[in-house]
């Protein structure tokens, strides 16, 4: 328990069997026939989501796998794990309403993918495959190459040659067979041609337009509803949730429901995407009742950049009464250096995106506002540092100091004069 009985197609009802890597890969086949890309879930024995389930795994404090019962793993089975989840709801300052920002970064790998790519390597390993395969610009791949080096299993990853170098490293670091690609449709399609020639294992999404990431692995992801309920004692009025596949926003949402149905939350959120206005695919969606392909434009907020949205999080918005929001690319940057200036933390271009539409959010409700963020700061550095002054050289001269402070930051260096008096 709780090996799921089987997976369903949340569109049909239609049920197919757990382990064709096909099914993992691509979704719903007779909706993809049809031109739709709709992910499967799977569905887990009746009784596995109760009150007293989710009682036990409250009780402990440790990491993700406190929520081991509730996720689709044998109980006898040792997850593959780095230590990721349990991950702190950190205060942020607003001028109006409450806001907690669930700080992924604090994951192994630097973000909210490795609790995806921990579930998913852990059945792929519980199940005899060897090699798991996946398309990424960078977060994604970072963790299932981490997990798969965890497991000693092969990791095949195809990325794009337009990914920061810093991404690159980071996937290739954990020993990934990396190779880069001319476009995401590039990338996508050949670890697809791996899945369906060799049956490698999916961890991300590999279709175009977007299904989602292997159905286990979006499980992975209702552990955060688990976390902020047991932290909060019930549900938060909102969550926002960076978004491009949807995976996150949908597994979050899951893990509502099922906290709801076994009666441990009050209600539910609203769930809302926060994403680049440059292409807004989310809003797009809303507004023509499903989702489209906009134009993409290059976002510094590149994890979520993309311009389809997924159908599993434009059912998950409707079903949640939730929403979309943009946030201006000149507006991106700044924010992320206001956020790691006036809070502490720095946070990755996407995760601030995230926040400045979640402070909005905040504005504007009664009662607690999440905000996901997503990863750090760190995984592209150069983004960042193109936005901040260059810092001054100097001799070692006290008036030179004032001088260069004044010059670069606005700041006498008066102001910072500790021995007053």
């Amino acid at each position: 328990m709780p090996v799921p009985r089987h997976l369903i197609s949340p569109a049909s009802g239609k049920t197919y069997p757990l382990d064709d890597v096909r099914l993992l890969a691509n979704g719903d086949p007779d909706a993809r026939a049809a031109g739709k890309q709709i992910n499967l879930a799977p569905v887990y024995p009746e009784g596995t989501f109760t009150r007293e389930a989710f009682a036990a795994s409250f009780t402990r404090r440790r990491d993700l796998w406190d929520f081991h019962a509730l996720l689709p793993v044998d109980h006898e089975t040792q997850p593959v794990s780095i230590g990721e989840g349990n991950t702190p709801l950190i205060a942020i300052p607003v001028e109006r309403g409450t806001l907690l920002l669930k700080d992924e970064s604090r994951n192994a790998t630097w973000s909210h993918k490795d609790r995806a790519m921990t579930v998913a390597v852990t059945v792929a390993k519980e199940r005899g495959y060897r090699t798991v395969v996946g398309a990424s610009t960078g977060n994604a791949g970072a963790a299932l190459a981490a997990y798969a080096a965890r497991a000693g299993m092969h990791c095949v990853m195809f990325t794009g040659t337009d990914v920061p170098q810093t991404m690159r490293t980071f996937m290739g670091a954990y020993g990934a067979l990396l190779c880069q690609l001319e476009g995401g449709a590039n990338r996508r399609a050949i670890a697809a041609l791996g899945i369906e020639q060799y049956g490698w294992f999916p961890g991300t999404n590999v279709t175009d337009p977007p299904v989602g990431s292997n159905p286990y692995g979006v499980e992975g992801y209702t552990t955060i509803a688990y976390e902020i309920v047991r932290d909060l004692g019930d549900a938060p009025v909102a969550v926002v949730v960076p978004t491009s596949y949807g995976d996150n926003l949908t597994g979050i949402w899951r893990g509502f429901q099922r906290l709801h149905a076994a009666g441990i939350t009050a209600h539910l959120p609203r769930m809302i995407v926060a994403e680049p206005a440059n292409s807004a695919p989310y809003a797009h969606a809303l507004a023509h009742g499903g989702p489209e392909q906009v134009a993409a434009t290059p976002s510094a907020a590149f994890s979520i950049g993309g311009g389809t949205a997924s159908w599993q999080a434009w059912q998950t918005l409707r079903d949640s009464g939730g929403g979309a929001r943009s946030v201006a690319e000149s507006d991106i940057l700044p924010a992320q250096r206001r956020l790691a200036s006036e809070t502490g933390l720095y946070l990755e271009a996407a995760s601030v995106v995230g926040v400045t539409v979640a402070r909005q959010v905040a504005a504007e409700t009664e009662g607690t506002v999440v905000v996901i963020g997503t990863s750090s700061g760190l995984k592209d550095p150069a983004a960042t540092a193109r936005a901040l002054p260059e810092p001054p050289t100097i001799p070692v001269d006290l008036d030179a100091l004032a001088r260069a402070f004044a010059s670069a930051y606005g700041v006498r260096l008066d102001d910072l004069n500790e021995l007053r008096g």
